[in-house]
C-alpha cells in the first residue's frame, strides 16, 4: 500500500522525545468510543461525526502501522516504541477506503501526546516545531508550502501545519491540527493526495464539537 499515513508525521514528535526525562501521566486517558458513527472522548471533552462510508481503525491496528512505519524512517526503533507506550494515546483512525486497499488511502488520525514541562510544549505550534526538527535530520523529503496558522474549532484554538512529503518515490500531503489540552497535545493528522480529499477531511475536523469547561 502506497499510503504514507499521518502516523509518520507523529514520529517527528516522538523521535524528539528520545533521551528526554520521562514524566508519567497522573490520569489514565482512554481511547474514547464510537457509537452510531460518532466518536466521543469524555476525557478531552469532544465529539466527532464520522462519515458512514469511511472505515475506522482499532488502536491495535494503529500500533502495527507505527511499527511498520518505523522501518521507513531513520530513528531508534526501540526508543520510539518505548516513548509511544509512555507518552502517546491513540484516539481514532479513520480511512476513506477499506484498510489495506491498494493505492493511496486518505486518512485522519487522532492522538494525544504528553505535553509536560520536560518538553516545554505550551501550544500546538511548539509540537510543529519539533516535527520540523525531526524531518530535518532524516531521509524523508519534506517541504512546507505555507506558514503555521491558527484555526478556532468549537472555541478551541488549533495551530495548523501543512507538509508535502516524498518518500521512496511516493508523494503525499499531510496536515496537522494541534492544540494543548489537559496537559496533552491533542492532534488531528490528515493524509491526502488531492484537494477534494483535503477539503472533505478539513470539514470533518472543523466540525468537531468541544464541551465547554472541559
Amino acid at each position: 500500500m502506497r499510503t504514507i499515513t499521518n502516523l509518520i508525521m507523529v514520529f517527528a514528535g516522538l523521535a524528539m522525545l528520545v533521551g528526554c526525562q520521562e514524566k508519567q501521566a497522573s490520569e489514565v486517558v482512554d481511547g474514547g468510543e464510537i457509537v452510531n458513527n460518532v466518536y466521543t472522548n469524555a476525557y478531552f471533552g469532544f465529539t466527532m461525526a464520522l462519515p458512514p462510508s469511511w472505515h475506522s481503525q482499532s488502536q491495535q491496528t494503529q500500533r502495527e502501522i507505527v511499527e511498520s512505519g518505523l522501518d521507513s524512517l531513520e530513528v531508534n526503533h526501540e526508543a520510539v516504541e518505548a516513548s509511544l507506550s509512555q507518552r502517546t494515546v491513540n484516539l481514532i483512525g479513520l480511512f476513506k477506503r477499506p484498510i489495506g486497499s491498494d493505492g493511496f488511502n486518505p486518512n485522519i488520525l487522532g492522538l494525544a501526546e504528553r505535553a509536560d514541562d520536560v518538553l516545554g510544549l505550551k501550544r500546538g505550534r511548539d509540537y510543529h516545531v519539533y516535527t520540523k526538527k525531526m524531518f530535518a535530520t532524516n531521509s524523508v523529503s519534506v517541504s512546507y508550502p505555507q506558514e503555521i496558522y491558527t484555526e478556532t474549532i468549537s472555541g478551541v484554538d488549533f495551530d495548523v501545519m501543512t507538509m508535502k512529503m516524498e518518500n521512496n518515490g511516493a508523494e503525499s500531503w499531510h496536515k496537522q491540527y494541534a492544540t494543548v489540552r489537559k496537559d496533552y497535545v491533542l492532534l488531528f493528522g490528515l493524509s491526502y493526495d488531492n484537494e477534494a480529499d483535503e477539503a472533505e477531511m478539513d470539514a470533518l475536523v472543523r466540525a468537531v464539537v468541544f464541551q465547554q469547561g472541559k
